[in-house]
C-alpha cells in the first residue's frame, strides 16, 4: 500500500471516530430510546432512517454511502456503530441519572367519608 492510500485511510478512521463521538455525546443527552441510522452519501447528502432489520454495512452497500451511523439508546446505555470503506469503529456508554425500571403508579386509599 502506498504512503498516500495509507494517510487516506487514517484520516479516514480518524474521523470516523470523532463523529462518532460526537454522536454518542448527543445521544446520551436525548431523553427518550431511540434507534436510527445516519447514512452519509458519496454526493454529502445526509438518510436519517429509524430502525432497520439490515445490518448497518447491508445499508451503506444498498444505498452506496461513502459512511453510515447506527444509534441505539436503551435503558442506560448508549451504543453507536460507525462504518466507512473497510473501517468499522463501535462504542458504548451509560447514560447517568436514568433510572432503568420507574417506580409504578400505586392507587391512592379512598378518603373517609368520600362514599357519603
Amino acid at each position: 500500500m502506498s504512503f498516500w492510500v495509507q494517510m487516506a485511510e487514517q484520516v479516514r478512521r480518524r474521523v470516523l471516530r470523532e463523529r462518532t463521538g460526537d454522536l454518542l455525546e448527543t445521544a446520551r443527552a436525548g431523553a427518550e430510546p431511540c434507534d436510527l441510522t445516519i447514512l452519509l452519501g458519496a454526493d454529502g447528502a445526509i438518510y436519517i432512517s429509524a430502525a432497520s432489520d439490515w445490518s448497518l454495512q447491508q445499508l451503506i452497500s444498498e444505498r452506496q454511502a461513502e459512511a453510515g451511523w447506527r444509534i441505539r439508546r436503551r435503558g442506560c446505555s448508549v451504543h453507536v456503530e460507525a462504518r466507512s470503506g473497510a473501517s468499522c469503529w463501535s462504542t458504548s456508554a451509560a447514560i447517568q441519572g436514568v433510572n432503568p425500571s420507574p417506580p409504578r403508579a400505586r392507587s391512592a386509599p379512598p378518603l373517609p367519608g368520600a362514599w357519603g
